[in-house]
């Protein structure tokens, strides 16, 4: 667990970090839309998801991304996105906050 910890800690300091920047980023925690929705047969009902990475954690366009659906994080289709190659819109008026995904992940592991 102290590994765990240790990690997603970064995660949130690194995401902080990239607020600060004048260019568009997606941050841990940023709830995002995907237009049109995703061809995975597994996501295709989801179109709303939830950043769980950010750009200084992984330079490339590749995001960890699960489907996020009332207030609940659907940790079992964890999976990445090439942000590059996708049209995606952000939900304005959601940022969660990485302490409480950061326990949700928590949670989720003692399971």
């Amino acid at each position: 667990m102290p590994l765990i910890n240790h990690f997603l800690e970064q995660v949130i300091l690194q995401s902080q970090s990239d607020e600060n920047k004048s260019i568009k980023t997606i941050a841990f925690g940023s709830v995002i839309k995907l237009n049109p929705h995703n061809e995975n047969p597994l996501l295709k009902p989801y179109s709303v998801f939830i950043a769980l990475s950010c750009t200084q954690f992984h330079y490339s366009g590749m995001r960890l991304v699960a489907p996020y659906e009332n207030d609940f994080i659907i940790f079992e289709l964890l999976h990445c996105i090439d942000f590059q190659a996708r049209n995606f819109e952000r939900q304005q008026l959601v940022q969660l906050d990485p302490k409480e995904i950061k326990t949700q992940i928590l949670e989720r592991l003692k399971l």
